[in-house]
């Protein structure tokens, strides 16, 4: 009973260590734009998957307003938004990935 606790407790300490190296990237840092017309979608992927194969990390979206269709998120990689920031989603269909033959 002692080693499986000692073994939890390494597991739990462990995933602290993770999450305290994870490395945040600014959304800027992409050039993705924060105005609000501006279509992200290319830049946001194009940060997911940099940030995915860098070994993940955080993509900080600070105040504004973001602009995109459809995004596809990777292991590692997670999404902050700061207050005073938004995602928006495009009102144009064809901003979105089809699915099935809808």
């Amino acid at each position: 009973m002692k080693f499986q606790k000692k073994i939890i407790l390494m597991l739990l300490i462990l995933l602290q260590c993770t999450a305290v190296f994870a490395k945040d990237y600014k959304a800027s840092f992409f050039h993705i734009k924060s105005d609000g017309t501006t279509m992200n979608t290319r830049s946001i992927q194009f940060a997911i998957d940099y940030i995915n194969k860098n070994g993940g990390g955080r993509l900080v979206f600070y105040v504004g307003r973001y602009l995109t269709g459809s995004i596809h998120l990777k292991s590692n990689v997670t999404i902050q938004l700061e207050e005073g920031a938004v995602l928006l989603g495009s009102t144009n269909p064809f901003d979105y990935d089809r699915i099935g033959n809808t």
